[in-house]
């Protein structure tokens, strides 16, 4: 549990603990009507309530650090680093379920920030929001669960020909070319985030004490940008590209086509 686990760092760890990085997540792909409520507690209890969950019980370990502990220095006792999601900014059509719980965690990060005293509690949070990336196929809430032999619910997988290494995927941090690498998806290329390169960046925005960090390709940190600045022309785009984007999602093709090449 996670009470045992923070239990047992304290007992392991000879030093204080002055960084909590919270790194979890599955995305979901499907149209949001078409989703099964069992499909949005679920994205929600991976991608919202286990972050949050761990973050409750390792407040103690952050605090009992002594000021100056902290990756970003000055007052701070520690910070957490929160690995969210580009999904957390912006609408992502064909993924609302971890959209919502992106958008949950970001939200309820943000207002533990703000809710933290310098003096008294001394504890940082750094949101890093990256684009799509690279790195090792994983598997994709659809839309149901799907039963086993004993009828017990376990986590669906997206269907065999949609990618499953889509991810949705202040300081603003636009890739360089040499940072991202190229996947072939459907005969089609997009480019993706350097796994490698999304940690270093993760950990310098933390180290520099930066309240948040958005990382993505040119096109889709523009969008991004767009949407939190100049939000009713964005949502005149998302009208245009969100019905081509379930499209895609129903016949197992990116999501990405077109906005990472």
């Amino acid at each position: 549990s996670v009470v045992s686990a923070v239990r047992a760092v304290k007992h392991s760890v000879k030093e204080t603990v002055s960084c909590v990085a919270l790194c979890v997540g599955r995305s979901q792909r499907a149209p949001a009507d078409e989703t099964s409520l069992a499909v949005d507690r679920a994205a929600m209890e991976v991608n919202f309530h286990g972050p949050v969950c761990v973050a409750k019980h390792a407040m103690s370990l952050l605090r009992a650090s002594p000021p100056g502990g902290s990756p970003a220095g000055g007052r701070e006792h520690g910070r957490f680093l929160v690995i969210c999601s580009l999904a957390g900014t912006v609408p992502s059509p064909a993924q609302a379920s971890y959209c919502a719980a992106k958008h949950a965690l970001r939200a309820w990060f943000e207002t533990l920030r703000a809710e933290m005293h310098p003096s008294r509690d001394g504890v940082g949070v750094t949101v890093c929001c990256p684009g799509p990336a690279g790195g090792a196929p994983r598997s994709v809430f659809g839309a149901v669960l799907e039963a086993d032999a004993d009828g017990a619910e376990q986590h669906s997988r997206a269907p065999a020909s949609m990618s499953e290494t889509d991810v949705p995927g202040v300081s603003v941090v636009s890739s360089p070319d040499d940072k991202a690498s190229v996947k072939s998806v459907d005969g089609k290329k997009e480019k993706r985030l350097d796994p490698l390169w999304v940690a270093q960046v993760c950990v310098d925005a933390t180290e520099a004490g930066a309240n948040e960090a958005l990382l993505a390709p040119p096109p889709l940190l523009g969008f991004a940008l767009l949407y939190r600045f100049v939000p009713f022309v964005a949502n005149l785009a998302l009208r245009l590209k969100g019905p081509k984007r379930v499209a895609a999602c129903r016949s197992g093709a990116s999501l990405y086509e077109g906005l990472t090449n």
